[in-house]
């Protein structure tokens, strides 16, 4: 039964609804969060994938083993995390999105953590935008969602 009182028929469509709903909460919790393994503040614009609400971003986060000059692409960059893990650790690192909310607040946090010299966001779908750049590792971490798809950018 929904908040409402609503029937929903089955377990499927009620864990399919509280997915959206949870979707909607990760895509408006907006500020300032200590995150595991980054040394700093990381910022989640509007309209940015909170990495705080899932364990899936701190353990890739915690899985990447990246030595100093090392090429890195972070795919589905969001907010930077992963990426700006990998540059605290002296990765080189390119972060895209095809989200220009995303590749702006993932920029903001480079600077913020003073990261401009190892890390750059740039807006991509998929590969479109990195021509033949060649990485030593990449990494990707999709918003993997249930529901329909409402635009490229939004799920």
């Amino acid at each position: 039964m929904g908040p409402n009182g609503e029937h929903f028929g089955d377990s499927k469509t009620a864990n399919f609804l509280a997915m959206e709903a949870v979707h909607e909460h990760l895509a408006s919790e907006e500020g300032n969060f200590d995150v595991p393994h980054l040394r700093g503040k990381l910022h989640v614009g509007k309209d940015v994938f909170n990495p705080t609400m899932t364990l899936a971003s701190p353990l890739l986060a915690a899985s990447i083993d990246t030595q100093s000059d090392e090429d890195i692409l972070d795919m589905f960059t969001g907010t930077g995390y992963v990426g700006l893990v990998a540059a605290q650790n002296g990765a080189r690192v390119v972060a895209c999105d095809l989200n220009p909310k995303a590749v702006e607040c993932a920029r903001n946090n480079a600077t913020t953590l003073n990261l401009d010299s190892k890390f750059i966001s740039i807006q991509s779908d998929l590969f479109d935008a990195l021509g033949s750049a060649q990485f030593d590792l990449i990494s990707a971490n999709p918003p993997l969602f249930p529901g329909q798809l409402k635009s490229r950018t939004t799920c």
